[in-house]
């Protein structure tokens, strides 16, 4: 159990899986099995992992209830369990694209618990990945109407609204900025919004929060330097730009905005240098 609250999976699964071949009807072996499983997944992208979660998740909800030992004396409600096992099947049928067996369960969520938020959100991602949009949302708000301080209906309907270019994607960012204020994608989709629409002062400074968490976020200064150099801000363009080189010395676009800077700078040697350089990252890549 050590292991899993460590985050370190892999042994967890060693573990785990021991255990559940020494009592295999022991439903929380099987449980924390599945979750490792499945957060290993989440961290290597192995489809086998996934593969084996989705098979103790569905044994959970499969299953009867045999035991009511848990790890540290905690009593998991076997109802409880079972109804958590079948939000990851869920998940899992999600991530497949295997999306009429996602909508079984959802409709099976719904039945146990009207009143969970989690089911609407999932529904409405299911719908948003079936391009069926206006559903989606009708189902995102129904998740914040049953919990106003869920972050992913707020992020979701924001990134729609934004996908279209709806200036209230900024009003649905902003009631996720108030849960998670420290979330990259969130203030990312916030700066590139108004970047996108010349409100280069709100994107600077989103971006810069982004920079104060993560001084080597690529897109980040990539686009400081996009916007400075727009404003013919070209030192501290070239600045950002180098922050890009940095961090991936194979962007090629980023010694092309900087050899541009460098160009108006009338550092000539510098500017042909990068130039050259773009030039020889943009052959290798083609």
């Amino acid at each position: 159990m050590n292991y899993y609250k460590s985050y370190n999976y892999d042994y967890a699964i060693y573990d785990f899986r021991n255990a559940n071949r020494l009592d295999s009807l022991n439903i929380h072996y099987k449980l924390y099995l599945a979750f490792s499983l499945y957060e290993s997944y989440k961290k290597n992208k192995d489809t086998e992992y996934l593969n084996d979660a989705l098979l103790y998740f569905q044994e959970i909800v499969s299953s009867q209830d045999t035991s009511s030992l848990s790890y540290d004396d905690n009593y998991f409600n076997y109802k409880t369990i079972k109804y958590a096992s079948l939000t990851k099947v869920c998940e899992i049928y999600t991530l497949f694209s295997e999306y009429d067996k996602s909508f079984i369960c959802i409709d099976n969520m719904n039945k146990e618990n009207p009143l969970d938020y989690y089911s609407y959100y999932l529904r409405g991602f299911v719908l948003e990945n079936l391009q069926q949009i206006d559903q989606a949302i009708y189902y995102y708000h129904k998740s914040i109407s049953l919990n106003e301080s869920h972050f992913d209906s707020y992020f979701k309907i924001g990134f729609i609204n934004h996908n279209m270019n709806d200036s209230s994607c900024i009003y649905y960012y902003n009631e996720a900025f108030k849960i998670d204020s420290s979330n990259i994608n969130l203030l990312y989709n916030i700066a590139k919004y108004y970047q996108d629409n010349s409100y280069f002062n709100y994107a600077i400074k989103y971006y810069n929060k982004i920079l104060i968490q993560d001084q080597f976020n690529e897109k980040a200064n990539y686009n400081l330097a996009y916007i400075y150099f727009y404003l013919k801000d070209y030192e501290q363009s070239a600045n950002y730009a180098s922050e890009v080189i940095y961090s991936n010395n194979k962007n090629h676009f980023a010694y092309n905005i900087r050899s541009m800077c460098f160009k108006n700078l009338n550092r000539i040697e510098e500017a042909i240098r990068d130039s050259l350089k773009c030039a020889e990252l943009k052959k290798i890549k083609n």
